[in-house]
């Protein structure tokens, strides 16, 4: 009799054999769902730091237009390989030293549309030898800007 209580009380082969499959299919069908998941959270992740690069990029643009004294028709102003127009835009800007401007003397910063790739803009810095004006560190020469057109 006592024998037989013992067996009685535990789970039976087909039982743990069911259970087990049964885990097994939930955590594939877990672990897909969080892959998948996982996936989508990168993409996102770089669709908002691309973003951020955006307005970085916007901001160090509208930062060079404030500074501006005028739109300059080329640059150089003698013979322009830069002239502003609908895809390019020439800055003048008043050069400065450590003590402050430089009387007469002016940079350059040259934003275009680049004709192998119509989505990117690039920018260029020139500045005159004595002068400080360098290009923002964090704002990159060639600014990736999704441009509708």
């Amino acid at each position: 009799g006592e024998m037989n209580s013992f067996y009685g009380n535990g789970f039976t082969l087909v039982e743990i054999l069911i259970a087990s499959t049964v885990a097994m299919v939930v955590g594939v069908l877990l672990m897909g769902i969080l892959v998948s998941h996982s996936g989508t959270f990168y993409k996102e992740s770089s669709i908002v730091a691309e973003g951020l690069g955006l307005n970085d990029a916007m901001t160090g643009i509208d930062s060079h237009i404030r500074q501006a004294a005028n739109v300059a028709a080329g640059y150089p102003e003698s013979f322009p390989a830069y002239t502003t127009g609908a895809s390019t835009l020439v800055l003048k800007l008043p050069s400065y030293d450590g003590s402050g401007p430089l009387g007469n003397l002016y940079d350059y910063v040259v934003i275009y549309r680049d004709l192998t790739q119509p989505k990117v803009l690039r920018l260029q810095v020139f500045p005159q030898p004595q002068s400080q004006h360098r290009i923002i560190p964090t704002l990159p020469s060639i600014i990736h800007l999704f441009i509708l057109n």
